[in-house]
């Protein structure tokens, strides 16, 4: 993902993401992907981009697209080298989101992000995001979030661990909280407790 930063503003380090996945191509690109597997029906093979670029530049739909289209098809002809005629599938033959899921929390630390990633289909996004959004290719978006500083203070007698002030974000769980207490400070073992309740704020 390409981040615009405005000229003299120094970016903060992200603090949440989401994550957009998408159920089919954008129209154009399944637009370009039925004509290519039509094509390779008749010609027995992807023909010679003269003649993709024939049958692509008769569909009205891809006309304020053409720029993207020839960069498309060279990925759809090298993906077609290496998987077949699954190429031209317009959805994944798994369940990507379901995939992503179940490894939420590892991309989660991997990111070094303070909250979860959040999944969600690029039909709910806007234009930008739906038009760079595919199947086997999810858009990630960060943002760093505003939160409250909060101290926390180690009831223990004799312990070598006083206090520590951990940023509160909103939404933010119990669990989420001591387990960034525990990020935070590696000599924190065993088990944390912070209280009963579902949420922090």
């Amino acid at each position: 993902m390409f981040v615009m930063l405005q000229k003299g503003v120094v970016p903060q380090k992200p603090t949440h993401g989401t994550v957009w996945v998408a159920k089919s191509f954008p129209p154009w690109q399944s637009t370009v992907l039925n004509t290519l597997r039509q094509l390779h029906k008749e010609n027995g093979s992807v023909p010679e981009n003269k003649i993709i670029s024939a049958a692509l530049a008769k569909e009205a739909s891809l006309k304020k697209y053409m720029k993207r289209v020839m960069p498309f098809v060279q990925v759809v002809k090298v993906n077609v080298a290496k998987m077949g005629l699954q190429a031209f599938n317009l959805t994944l033959d798994f369940d990507e989101r379901a995939v992503l899921e179940q490894n939420i929390s590892y991309l989660t630390s991997t990111l070094e992000l303070e909250g979860a990633l959040v999944l969600r289909f690029s039909e709910e996004a806007d234009d930008k995001i739906r038009e760079e959004c595919c199947p086997g290719k999810p858009f990630a978006v960060y943002q760093a979030e505003s939160s409250i500083p909060v101290k926390f203070i180690n009831p223990q007698v004799s312990s070598g661990f006083l206090s520590m002030t951990v940023p509160i974000y909103q939404n933010d769980t119990v669990a989420m909280v001591t387990s960034r207490m525990c990020q935070y400070n590696r000599h924190i073992k065993g088990e944390v407790k912070l209280g009963s309740g579902k949420r922090c704020l």
